[in-house]
């Protein structure tokens, strides 16, 4: 028992949040309270939200911290007191650590006596370094620290064994010398520590002779320390013998080299944040990103404030970005814009307007290759059926192909480029596929003109590299296991806790893991076979004939829907006409019993952040940038609680549909395509190709997820609907037999 009690802050539990800023309101909205209940003591600690020792619970008892009915029989207590306490000790468990596992917290590698260790953080307490607090409701007579200012000692202080191997100087340098404070958590060199800052300036103003010393260079060079040693090491600095620091004129070629490399960077990379402003991502690249343009790490070198960019001050992750790429992105990008912004009677137009707005005009030396060109865009625009969304593609494309064929015939007309000039120019691995192909395409349609019109044609189609010959690898078409594909059900179900995410999220101002939308684009999957873009433009609701007609997103902390509420909303997803991005054709909206809630909830709250954030929005998730892409950040912060597992929008449409085509193959006599047609609107039986044997035990599991689905009442559905409920029935019979 510790005896020194006066050297301690005492704390109640009302003291304690009070120190940690937080009130019991806050600790109570960590979890869904019950209706208020009065029980036996035994029965309050027996309760799942309560993890208390009986003993603990009447310790708070005594003290007042349940409030309590007496009967003629018994004494009983409140239940939502006693989960309350229970949450704030978790709290405590966070924020407070325990003195005797301070050592394991800070990296300490040897065993020090507890009284040693007290008496060290008497001392401590005595210099203002740090508070020792004892809450004896919480862990009896043991000391605490919070971690907050634990962590924060380490983050400004160096231990005096760094610093001896850093600035290379005599073992008793700080322990003997009064103008450093030395702060001894334990009494040796890895266990003493000094100010940062304050050993910096010291060893700065030591410095003497025709070399630099440490501080010195360091000045020169205006690095941090971590950077300097980076430097040290890449460029094999060796300090002078005998002394603390270096060659001056190594140094001071260096600090030329750092001007190189400041006005290089200046020229020819962005900074990673610099690039996603000009981008509008509000700070967020992600690693497609950095690969796709030009990534490269700031040299250790450059670790200064003197150039263009404070890089001192950046965080470690910062990167560069090749300037050239990230140019040549914008001028698409605008290009795209364009095309999406710009409403013209026909897909040609809007093509020749892009080609203004990106300021690409073929030479004067190429009028005969632009005619060609336009006339073939022009008649292969005109005989396309391809859906809006497909057909923005296809000119952003086409933009790009313009472009090459531009730069290709800045002297000559392409006609007269030989079949060698033109396989190394365009047919070369520097371009996409989908390039070679357009142009492959017009380079023969240029030759059937020409035999038209009985003239020679302008190149041998033998020698020209064919793009559609290319051998592509075709990566393995796999599916979720069933039980992958149940757990994830069973997660994506968790209403409560994805409730609670999603409005922690919303309610922050950058958003940045978009939590709701990631709920509602997992859930559309799990019961329907939507593309990514269909799943990710996912059509808005109407909540005025709903209770959440004028509320906000907060109010469903504490309010439930009701089932009508669920109905209306649910009903209107079934009735929109939709249709598939790719094909045109109708799809349909499909969603499970055991589902019914998380939908309409995932609905509800995407709707309310859309009125409050969005308003102009037409789609309910608001993924952001190129292809609207769930983002490594978003999964990462979703599937937290699903350790290793990685969603993707192909895999599990693939493992939807081969679970539908399996079971109808392997429980009734009806072609299985049949009703995996209905969920991708096309009868490609190579999606289905994976067959899957569905352990007996689950049949009836994801039966009820994949056919127990409702539909609109319009005539094609009713029929869709018996269908499926005499198949689901057909399966559910069989499954018994």
């Amino acid at each position: 028992m510790w005896q020194d009690k006066e050297f301690t802050k005492v704390l109640d539990i009302e003291a304690a949040l009070a120190l940690l800023d937080i009130s019991f309101e806050d600790v109570q909205r960590q979890t869904e309270m019950p209706e208020e209940e009065f029980l036996p003591l035994y029965k309050c600690q027996g309760h799942p939200q309560v993890h208390l020792t009986l003993e603990r619970l009447k310790k708070l008892v005594d003290n007042g911290y349940l409030h309590k009915k007496e009967t003629k029989q018994s004494v009983l207590f409140s239940l939502n007191d006693a989960i309350t306490l229970s949450l704030c000790f978790e709290v405590f468990n966070e924020q407070f650590i325990l003195l005797s596992s301070v050592l394991k917290h800070i990296g300490y590698p040897k065993k020090v006596s507890l009284p040693n260790l007290q008496q060290n953080f008497i001392e401590l307490q005595k210099e203002g370094i740090f508070t020792i607090y004892h809450i004896p409701l919480y862990k009896g007579e043991t000391l605490l620290l919070t971690k907050k200012e634990l962590d924060q000692f380490m983050t400004d202080h160096i231990s005096v064994k760094e610093a001896l191997d850093f600035y290379q100087v005599n073992r008793n340098y700080f322990t003997a010398d009064p103008i450093i404070p030395v702060h001894r958590i334990v009494q040796t060199q890895e266990g003493m520590f000094v100010n940062k800052k304050l050993v910096e300036e010291e060893m700065y103003k030591r410095g003497r002779g025709d070399t630099y010393t440490r501080p010195e260079a360091m000045k020169v060079l205006d690095l941090s320390i971590d950077s300097f040693k980076q430097v040290v090491d890449e460029f094999e600095l060796e300090p002078l013998p005998n002394n603390v620091g270096f060659d001056k004129k190594a140094i001071d070629d260096l600090a030329a080299e750092q001007l190189r490399i400041l006005n290089d960077i200046e020229e020819n990379y962005y900074i990673s944040a610099e690039a996603a402003e000009l981008f509008g991502f509000k700070n967020r690249l992600y690693p497609s990103d950095f690969k796709r343009l030009g990534k490269s790490d700031i040299p250790s070198l450059a670790r200064t404030n003197r150039g263009k960019y404070p890089f001192k001050n950046m965080a470690a992750n910062a990167v560069l970005l090749s300037k050239d790429k990230v140019d040549a992105e914008l001028k698409v990008r605008k290009l795209k814009n364009s095309i999406l912004n710009t409403i013209y009677s026909t897909p040609y137009e809007t093509f020749r307007n892009a080609l203004e707005v990106g300021e690409l005009y073929f030479s004067e030396n190429a009028k005969e290759t632009e005619k060609e060109w336009f006339t073939y865009i022009k008649r292969k625009f005109s005989k396309s059926n391809q859906s809006p969304a497909k057909m923005q593609d296809t000119i952003v494309k086409t933009v790009s192909t313009t472009e090459l064929l531009i730069q290709l015939t800045t002297d000559k007309e392409l006609m007269s480029l030989s079949e060698n000039e033109i396989n190394l120019s365009i047919f070369n691995e520097f371009h996409t596929k989908g390039v070679k192909q357009t142009i492959y395409s017009f380079l023969l349609d240029l030759n059937r003109e020409q035999r038209k019109k009985k003239a020679p044609p302008y190149w041998n189609q033998r020698r020209l590299i064919n793009p559609y010959k290319e051998k592509v690898e075709h990566k393995e078409k796999t599916i979720y296991s069933v039980d992958e594909y149940l757990d994830l059900i069973e997660y994506a179900n968790r209403i409560d806790t994805h409730i609670k995410k999603s409005i922690e999220d919303i309610s922050r101002m950058d958003q940045t893991s978009r939590y709701a939308s990631t709920w509602l684009y997992v859930l559309i999957h799990l019961t329907n076979g939507w593309r990514h873009y269909d799943v990710a433009t996912v059509p808005r609701i109407n909540l005025q004939q709903t209770t959440l007609n004028g509320k906000d997103v907060n109010w469903l902390l504490t309010n439930k829907l009701t089932d009508r509420d669920i109905d209306i909303i649910l009903s209107q997803m079934q009735a929109k006409v939709l249709v598939h991005s790719k094909t045109g054709k109708r799809r349909y909206f499909f969603y499970s019993q055991e589902l019914r809630e998380a939908f309409a909830y995932a609905f509800a709250v995407c709707e309310l952040r859309c009125q409050e954030s969005t308003p102009m929005s037409d789609s309910l998730i608001d993924f952001t940038g190129r292809g609207k892409v769930l983002t490594p950040s978003s999964h990462k912060v979703f599937f937290n609680g699903m350790e290793d597992f990685q969603f993707g929008s192909l895999k599990m449409n693939r493992t939807v549909i081969s679970y539908i085509y399996s079971i109808v193959k392997k429980k009734t006599n009806r072609n299985p395509l049949e009703f995996t047609k209905i969920l991708r609107s096309h009868s490609d039986e190579e999606i289905t190709s994976i067959y899957t044997d569905i352990p007996q035990e689950h049949i009836d599991l994801i039966t009820s997820q994949l056919f127990n689905l409702v539909f609109f009442a319009s005539k094609k559905c009713r029929e869709l609907q018996r269908k499926i409920h005499r198949l689901a029935a057909q399966i559910s019979l069989n499954s018994i037999s």
